[in-house]
């Protein structure tokens, strides 16, 4: 009402997501003697990806730092994983953080990391990942030694 009689009411507009451009996925730089450098390229790594379950690309691109026997049982981009039918993504950001609760706690040849990736979908969506990673010196080089996504969360642009 606006005081000269009722009005139209006004349609609401439902969010739409739009494709985005997703660059071609590209292996990331790593400095293997910084353990957060080679946190944030695995996790980059894992999430620039072209296709849903395709993780060949991703352990040719790890391999000289991550040390697990598979990345098959971590992989979110499963079909009933959470990022299932979302690819091709790309990495936006990843923010490391110290976990107070660690065990073991750092050391000069062992660190826990809590890790926030930010994740573009081609279909508009930007997906927000937890996860935490543990990476151990081995030699000169730092590796990944264990990684668990511990909760996403998505929203539509």
């Amino acid at each position: 009402m606006d005081g000269y009689g009722p009005q139209a009411a006004e349609e609401r507009s439902e969010p739409t997501s739009g494709v985005v451009a997703i660059a071609a996925p590209t292996n990331p730089k790593v400095n293997t003697k910084d353990p957060e450098s080679v946190m944030t390229a695995f996790l980059t790594a894992l999430n620039n990806r072209e296709e849903n379950g395709e993780l060949d690309q991703v352990q040719g691109w790890t391999a000289d730092y991550v040390a697990l026997d598979s990345l098959d049982p971590i992989d979110p981009y499963t079909d009933n994983g959470p990022m299932g039918g979302k690819a091709p993504t790309q990495t936006r950001e990843v923010e490391l953080e110290k976990v107070k609760s660690a065990k073991p706690a750092d050391s000069s040849t062992h660190r826990t990391r809590e890790a926030k990736v930010t994740v573009q979908s081609h279909t508009g969506t930007e997906t927000i990942q937890t996860w935490t990673v543990k990476a151990m010196k081995d030699g000169e080089t730092w590796k990944v030694i264990e990684a668990t996504l511990e909760s996403w969360t998505g929203k539509t642009d």
